[in-house]
């Protein structure tokens, strides 16, 4: 399977377990040549940015370490860009990171709520 689908694979399955644990879809797959979005939910008032990390195994490193900061920095602008095109900027925000871990029926979810903070 290809990183494109493998990665798409992944936000189809995060989106779906957050969308059972009561968050709704908003949209998926923002990008613009600035910035990507995997994942844009809504949780009652909340705003959540999910960014979806896929590994095939959990021994090649969390997907949280892959959040660098200049990761932050890029994941911030493109919620600042999205939300000044809503003029949403009065709702509450979080960042949070989905691991996808495995190759099929077995695969493995962990939420990482407010995975890190930002001033907007």
């Amino acid at each position: 399977m290809d990183t494109t689908k493998t990665g798409k694979r992944a936000e189809v399955l995060a989106a779906n377990w957050l969308i059972a644990k009561g968050l709704r879809l908003i949209e998926q797959n923002v990008r613009t040549r600035f910035f990507e979005l995997d994942l844009i939910m809504e949780e009652g008032e909340l705003i959540v940015f999910v960014e979806v990390k896929y590994r095939s195994q959990a021994g090649y490193g969390g997907g949280v370490g892959a959040i660098t900061a200049e990761k932050q920095r890029r994941i911030t602008v493109g919620a600042l860009c999205w939300l000044a095109e809503r003029d949403m900027f009065e709702r509450p925000v979080r960042f949070d990171v989905i691991e996808v871990i495995g190759d099929g029926p077995h695969d493995k979810i962990m939420h990482f709520p407010d995975c890190f903070m930002t001033d907007i």
